[in-house]
């Protein structure tokens, strides 16, 4: 049974988050209160991407969220290069006309830790030029300002800070369709 790619089937994409100071052989390896998570990438027929998943492990608030240039994990989520930017545009917001195709904006992990994820995004794909399939998924320590902050580091990575958590983005098996509800059963009738 080999993976489908193609937009008709829904094409599916799962990476797993590690810890940053891993390195490539040991990042099944996993320690409390560091990030780790899945995340799911489904292109629709439209071309949306739809972005869901959970990270937990990190600290409460704003962190930025960013699809990087490489999967490379040797010297940990410090190698994966700059954002993704095939348009060697300025950083921005995910709403924003121009941006890095990467720049997915900021997740927002909750007093427990944790990040639940439900998002989209019209400019990453899952095949073509755009295509985030074997790049680096980077969560970062701080929160992205959108490229508003005023200097030069804002309009390259929107100020949100180190990298904290990162993972690879590869194919994955389509998710089982979900069954349909079961039908209702008839009550029983009591005759009195």
């Amino acid at each position: 049974m080999g993976y489908n790619k193609s937009l008709a089937s829904r094409t599916i994409c799962l990476h797993r988050f590690r810890r940053s100071e891993l390195n490539f052989f040991n990042e099944i390896h996993f320690y409390a209160n560091f990030p780790t998570g899945y995340i799911m990438f489904t292109q629709t027929v439209n071309g949306i991407v739809l972005i869901s998943g959970n990270i937990t492990g990190l600290t409460e608030g704003h962190h930025g969220f960013h699809v990087h240039e490489l999967a490379d994990t040797r010297e940990g989520c410090k190698s994966m290069g700059p954002h993704f930017n095939p348009g060697l545009t300025n950083h921005g917001g995910p709403a924003d006309p121009y941006r890095h195709v990467g720049d997915l904006g900021n997740i927002v992990a909750g007093s427990d830790g944790t990040a639940h994820i439900q998002e989209s995004d019209h400019l990453i794909t899952l095949t073509g030029p755009n295509t985030i399939v074997g790049r680096g998924i980077v969560v970062h320590a701080s929160k992205d300002d959108f490229g508003r902050g005023g200097d030069k580091e804002s309009l390259k990575t929107g100020n949100a800070g180190g990298r904290v958590a990162c993972g690879v983005i590869g194919w994955a098996r389509p998710m089982p369709p979900i069954p349909p509800p079961s039908p209702e059963k008839p009550e029983a009738s009591s005759n009195n």
